[in-house]
């Protein structure tokens, strides 16, 4: 379309909801840290591809790293992205 991700996120009330913290502030989930321990986190993060902002709540894959782990958190969120993208193409 002529309207790139980034303008429409910024004026998009759900992600301006996710980002101030007032959407999905009672949802709870756990972390698992680098030390193996957990850590218990509260509110909602938003799957994105890299056009998007770098804000807190949207967690976008990372384009270059030298960092391992780093790497394989990227190419898991761009997986599970591209089958809710196939997904909501079947329901199309």
């Amino acid at each position: 379309g002529t309207t790139n991700d980034k303008t429409i996120s910024r004026y998009d009330l759900f992600i301006e909801e996710v980002k101030r913290g007032s959407r999905y502030i009672n949802l709870e989930f756990k972390l698992m840290q680098a030390d193996g321990s957990w850590i218990t986190h509260k509110g909602a993060w938003l799957l994105c591809d890299g056009g998007y902002h770098r804000w807190r709540c949207m967690q976008c894959p990372t384009r270059h790293s030298s960092d391992a782990d780093e790497r394989r958190f990227s190419r898991q969120i761009e997986a599970v992205r591209k089958d809710i993208e196939r997904t909501f193409g079947v329901l199309k």
